[in-house]
């Protein structure tokens, strides 16, 4: 699950190994760095989405979590991309009629 803290200092971080594999500090400035965005398409049977890519520290971030991340980093820049409604209407569609829009 992402984590998003303001924190002074430098924390420290216990990795447990069940819930938590690695702890992955990224600096602020090259999550908002645009080069690092990316989307691909995912095929998930007949249906295909969008997907955020980040790419930071040598990571790849896919899925919710770079969603997530990509949404924040764009929010905190006043760009806020409010992809919740769209998402749920492809959603409800595809569930109502079993075709992707």
């Amino acid at each position: 699950m992402p984590v998003v803290a303001w924190y002074f200092g430098v924390p420290k971080f216990h990795v447990d190994g069940i819930e938590v594999a690695e702890v992955i500090q990224v600096v602020l400035p090259e999550l908002a760095d645009r080069a690092n965005h990316d989307v691909q398409v995912v095929s998930l049977g007949a249906i295909d989405y969008v997907d955020d890519v980040l790419r930071c520290s040598g990571i790849t971030s896919v899925g919710v979590t770079a969603d997530i991340i990509v949404d924040l980093v764009h929010w905190l820049e006043g760009d806020d991309r409010r992809r919740v409604a769209a998402r749920m209407e492809g959603l409800e569609y595809v569930v109502r009629t079993g075709r992707v829009k």
